[in-house]
């Protein structure tokens, strides 16, 4: 699960859901923590959306009431509003009725803090009112077989008069009236961020697929639209078309302060690093996508094996500084960097003295040391407890703890060999039973040979063996039985180590043999971790798409008798229907690069770009 976490509109607090179950929230200037919250249902539910109330675009007017109030929503699609200063629940909002599907996605508060908006699974946004509680209505796509498996981001401009909702499809809406104004058609995956320039008339998504589009937020209403007798407008052309460098997690746009009529914007990757453009949205338009014109990389010293998963101390949160924050008025943004259980605050110029775009290098932060020196502040807490363990281990006695298991348990109470019996042993038979126990354990597989049985078939290098004479048969039996039962334990404990060591087998041969053997029970599961895998990173398509056609050809009968199946696949369908609506797109450019081989361009760049062309086209395919 990616990182929620969100700066406050004044920038003084942080927060972040901390372990899926705990909102903490950090203050920027101290870098303490400030105060936590952790719901009475945290051990049934998880938190999974998190905002604070929506910025005006006037960093000094904030109040200390918008600065003070966070929604977070859960899993089981309730709304909790949070007071970060009193540490009280102002507002709880239960789900009620069918508007909410699910776990609940995004969440908005306007500026008044009197309108709370909630998105989930539903092909429909919710409306709540902050003083009463009720439910005051619903934001339905005038085409609701469009929006397949709900709205995944919405946002609500600065002014609260538009809202906009996201799957694949954008939809935008008059706040004040309901009706709906336009819808945006131009990304091949889910978008990921949605987010309003400051002027409230253009807006900016982010999808999986590295795609930074800038729209237009202009539509006529349906009324006007009826009366015409035509349908509501949909725009599939972007302005303006920015592409980043890595995988998006978030965008944050602002004003620069040496042109009225120049934004920049700002995308935070999943690596930690963020690429900055300069655009002016009244002028700009151009339908090639632009790369970013300044970065701002993290120095992860000599340890980058996870800065693509932005493990390390890469940034994970940003937003403008404010004029409270900052000495001048250059353009800068604030970052949270590191680990979440212990962030650092960080300001960056993203504008040099003349308004100009500079890159900038974030000196290295040894994430490790800063959790180290907090385990040694809060073991004095603690002191207690490691009295009492002492204590036990001088009287010869074992405390269990979490990381005791019964076959642990039961090897510390096996008898040693030359060992008298005590009646203890003898109590049930527990001799016949240990007896039973050593003899089986010869023949059983432990989880480190299953996993070395199975490391041949992944993509991993394959580990040197000591003896190269040593017969290399394979038993893709066993090896599909090992895969199955990993398989299990991970979807159960949802392991997401497990689960991606077991996707990381390319054999197809293990794969249909493991595909036959899972149980029932494990099947749908199995495929919505499939297809949300494929939903976040599409580059990962030829791989899993190799376990999703396993799956649906194999047990075609189970999953018809699935309740609501539609509704459990909706995100499935939404990326097949996408990615083949685009296929015939570039099967035309393919024929048009096959006649422009034969004309005038040179051989070896359109043979280039064939390759990529045929590349692009075995992607897309599901054959």
């Amino acid at each position: 699960m990616a990182t929620l976490a969100s700066f406050s509109p004044s920038r003084r607090f942080l927060a972040v859901i901390q372990g899926s179950s705990t909102l903490e929230v950090w203050d920027t200037k101290t870098g303490q923590r400030h105060n936590s919250y952790k719901p009475d249902d945290n051990l049934s539910n998880d938190l999974t959306s998190l905002a604070w109330t929506t910025a005006n675009g006037a960093d000094d007017s904030v109040s200390v009431e918008q600065d003070s109030l966070v929604a977070v929503g859960n899993s089981a699609g309730d709304v909790v509003v949070w007071n970060v200063v009193t540490a009280a629940v102002e507002i709880s909002l239960k789900k009620t009725n069918a508007q909410i599907l699910g776990s609940v996605r995004h969440i908005a508060i306007d500026v008044a803090q009197t309108k709370l908006y909630a998105s989930s699974e539903s092909k429909s946004v919710v409306e709540y009112s902050l003083q009463t509680g009720n439910l005051n209505r619903s934001f339905v796509a005038s085409d609701e077989s469009s929006v397949m498996g709900g709205f995944n981001r919405i946002a609500l401009s600065a002014d609260g008069s538009k809202l906009l909702g996201a799957s694949s499809k954008i939809v935008l809406w008059d706040a004040l009236s309901g009706a709906q104004l336009a819808s945006f058609v131009g990304h091949a995956s889910r978008v990921r961020d949605l987010v309003f320039l400051p002027s409230g008339k253009q807006f900016l998504s982010v999808d999986a697929d590295k795609f930074i589009n800038v729209w237009s937020a202009k539509g006529s209403s349906a009324k006007s639209a009826r009366a015409k007798g035509r349908r509501v407008k949909t725009h599939n052309k972007a302005r303006l078309k920015l592409i980043a460098s890595s995988d998006a997690r978030a965008l944050h746009v602002q004003l620069s302060p040496h042109s009225s009529h120049s934004v920049d914007v700002c995308c935070l990757g999943r690596n930690g690093d963020i690429d900055i453009w300069q655009i002016n949205p009244k002028k700009d338009k151009d339908a090639v996508p632009r790369r970013a014109q300044a970065t701002v990389v993290c120095d992860r010293g000599n340890d980058s094996v996870n800065s693509e998963n932005g493990d390390d101390s890469g940034v994970f949160a940003i937003a403008s500084a404010t004029s409270a924050t900052t000495d001048d008025s250059a353009a800068r943004i604030v970052c949270a960097r590191g680990s979440v259980v212990q962030p650092k605050f960080e300001i960056v110029a993203v504008e040099d003295a003349d308004g100009s775009l500079q890159s900038s290098t974030l000196d290295f932060l040894d994430t490790a040391a800063l959790l180290k020196s907090r385990q040694s502040e809060s073991a004095l807490a603690v002191a207690d407890s490691t009295v009492g363990s002492s204590a036990a281990s001088q009287r010869n006695v074992h405390v269990l703890g979490a990381r005791d298991s019964s076959s642990s348990v039961t090897g510390q109470k096996r008898r040693t060999p030359g060992a008298p019996t005590t009646e203890e042993d003898d109590v049930d038979g527990a001799p016949a039973k240990r007896a039973a126990l050593e003899d089986a354990a010869p023949d059983a597989q432990t989880m480190e040979e299953r996993l070395d049985n199975l490391r041949q078939f992944t993509e991993k290098p394959v580990r040197e063996r000591a003896d190269s004479s040593e017969d290399t048969t394979v038993d893709f039996g066993n090896a599909s039985q090992s895969l199955v039962t990993i398989l299990q334990q991970a979807l159960q404990a949802n392991d997401k180590a497990k689960l991606e060591y077991c996707l990381a087998v390319h054999d197809k041969e293990i794969i249909t043999t493991t595909i036959n053997k899972l149980p029932a029970v494990c099947i749908l599961p199995f495929l919505q971790q499939l297809v949300d895998r494929l939903e976040r990173s599409p580059r990962r398509g030829r791989v899993l798409i190799n376990w999703i056609r396993k799956i649906l050809l194999r047990h075609t009968a189970y999953l018809m008798t699935v309740p609501d199946l539609a509704k459990e696949l909706a995100a499935l369908y939404e990326i097949i229907a996408n990615r083949s609506a685009l296929y015939t797109k570039f099967c035309r450019l393919s024929g048009t690069m096959l006649i422009a081989s034969y004309v005038r361009a040179p051989a070896q760049l359109l043979t280039e770009v064939m390759l990529h062309v045929q590349v692009v086209l075995t992607c897309f395919s599901l054959s």
